[in-house]
């Protein structure tokens, strides 16, 4: 089991010009899907600035430039330079840096929306590590901004869990190695699944890092969850104007 972050940004590395054709492999294209969802409710209330943790190769960083039509600035964010490269690569009009999701970047309130996909696993090095990244998202969000997340989750349903835990432990680490080469990489992203939490569980940790109005919603038979969670403090009236006169944007990336 990997125990520091350091260790985590290594696993990385090597996988980083073949991961998204890999994960996009192995959850049969649903990735995609999942993370566009993610993303249509992000963009809720048209927000005029997006961030998005722990970037990878900027898959939804791109997802919310598209769907955002031009109206929300994207900003990434990642600590591994060989993903961000790949990111800079694929996705034009957003500004990728390079950063820890302990210390971002960022003034107070710089944000109004966060978004982390399938990134969560990683960030739980340790307890104290995943909650002080939950508070910087807290602390770079604006007053009433919102984090949304995608990740996996455990299944509400004991059978699904039991194919899950199956197909994870014994097919993942397996065609992940013999797709990137890296034994190590896929054989630790298999472990994470299991050992996360589920999404009640991770809806209590976002309130005890401080974060209000935490709902979460199933996707795929309860592969995924999508959780949305709010800052507290007072949102103008233009931006109460802007959520309630905006719809969801459409259509696919």
């Amino acid at each position: 089991m990997i125990e520091n972050s350091s260790a985590v940004h290594d696993v990385f590395t090597p996988v980083a010009p073949a991961y998204r054709a890999i994960n996009h492999a192995l959850t049969f294209g649903l990735e995609g899907y999942w993370r566009r969802q993610a993303v249509r409710r992000a963009l809720r209330g048209a927000p005029a600035a997006a961030l998005d943790v722990c970037t990878g190769t900027g898959e939804t960083a791109a997802l919310l430039h598209r769907l955002g039509r031009g109206k929300t600035v994207v900003t990434g964010v990642d600590f591994n330079a060989a993903m961000l490269r790949e990111a800079e690569r694929r996705a034009a009009g957003i500004t990728f840096r390079q950063a820890d999701a302990t210390a971002l970047p960022f003034a107070d309130g710089s944000f109004d929306v966060i978004t982390i996909s399938f990134a969560l696993r990683n960030l739980h090095v340790t307890t104290d590590r995943f909650t002080a990244c939950l508070r910087e998202c807290l602390r770079v969000l604006r007053p009433g901004g919102r984090l949304v997340t995608v990740e996996t989750t455990q299944p509400p349903c004991a059978f699904v869990r039991w194919i899950v835990r199956r197909y994870v432990g014994l097919i993942v680490p397996r065609l992940g190695a013999r797709l990137s080469g890296s034994r190590a990489a896929y054989a630790y992203l298999a472990g994470t699944i299991p050992r996360f939490h589920g999404a009640p569980e991770l809806a209590a940790i976002l309130r005890a890092a401080g974060f209000e109005r935490v709902d979460y919603t199933y996707l795929t038979a309860g592969l995924v969850a999508i959780h949305e969670a709010v800052k507290a403090g007072k949102r103008t009236e233009t931006e109460n104007e802007r959520e309630e006169g905006r719809e969801t944007p459409h259509g696919d990336a």
